[in-house]
């Protein structure tokens, strides 16, 4: 990884705090132990690949956030909000597309 290890912890953990995952419900999902999560997170342990690509689809997180340093997180937001949009069924894509709709006329006003 191109990226400092705490950086990528600090994101990890973001994005852990995000979707109000504990440190353990985190891990149970991720398949390892809650020492190792913690580790990545607050210390920069290095992660395995299997390790980063759950973690990576879990919080469908941009790789690019991970590996490189100018990153723009404005580009990560909206990366990260079009990968959850991929996950919707059809009445969740209805209601998305109404409240974008929503808040752009609001804001042209």
């Amino acid at each position: 990884m191109s990226k400092n290890t705490n950086s990528a912890g600090n994101i990890i953990k973001e994005a852990r705090e995000s979707y109000n995952y504990t440190t353990e419900e985190c891990a149970e999902k991720l398949g390892i132990s809650t020492r190792y999560l913690q580790k990545i997170e607050n210390e920069g342990n290095l992660l395995s690949y299997g390790t980063l690509r759950n973690i990576i689809q879990l919080f469908s997180i941009d790789a690019n956030y991970l590996f490189y340093d100018n990153y723009d997180k404005e580009d990560f937001l909206r990366s990260n909000v079009i990968q959850k949009i991929r996950l919707c069924n059809d009445y969740e894509l209805n209601v998305i597309s109404a409240t974008l709709n929503a808040l752009l006329d609001k804001n042209r006003r």
